[in-house]
């Protein structure tokens, strides 16, 4: 399986540029980044989810959290277009699905298109796979302290809709963002855990 994209370590922090949504992405990302109120990491989760679809204006956003019991990847956190199919319970087998399972190796993206959809199509469960011949669909998982925490999957929906280099650097910047939360979270409980 051929990775496209890896996380750059220069990941481009101006949200003044983005054309599309500035200023509720500039919102989402503040949130990320206050510390004037603890959130778990289902709050944070959330707010990235809303951040890629509100802030970007994907159509289908999910977040699959990798369950190390079962070895898979879990329908967490989700928001759909009204008018696509709602996907319920999905669960994926690490086991018995490769394209999760190499994905899940290390932090990094993949990106497909209408160009490589004939390569990845038959690995994608039902729910996941492309509801276009153009469609783009970003899948990146999300690794925090070396633990993969779990799998972003993004795409336009129905819509002809070619992903925007704006688009892809707002992702990786949501992702980003959301890390920083989740290390900050969990460096504050140990902190606090170490003083009691």
């Amino acid at each position: 399986i051929t990775v496209l994209m890896s996380y750059s370590p220069a990941i481009i922090k101006n949200t003044a540029s983005l054309k599309k949504n500035k200023n509720a992405l500039s919102d989402y990302i503040k949130l990320l980044q206050s510390q004037t109120r603890k959130r778990n990491n289902r709050e944070l989760i959330d707010i990235g989810v809303n951040a890629m679809k509100e802030g970007i204006g994907f159509s289908r956003v999910l977040f699959l959290a990798f369950d190390k019991n079962e070895n898979c990847l879990k329908n967490y956190s989700q928001i759909i277009d009204k008018t696509l199919p709602a996907i319920k319970n999905l669960s994926i087998s690490l086991e018995l699905n490769k394209l999760f399972r190499e994905l899940l190796k290390q932090e990094q993206n993949l990106i497909i298109n209408a160009r490589n959809q004939h390569k990845y199509c038959h690995l994608l469960p039902e729910p996941l796979r492309p509801l276009s011949n153009q469609a783009t669909i970003i899948l990146g998982s999300i690794y925090i302290k070396n633990k993969i925490l779990g799998c972003f999957f993004v795409d336009h929906g129905k819509s002809e809709k070619n992903l925007t280099n704006n688009e892809l650097q707002s992702y990786k910047l949501i992702c980003m963002e959301l890390k920083a939360a989740i290390e900050l979270n969990l460096t504050n409980k140990y902190v606090a855990k170490k003083v009691a």
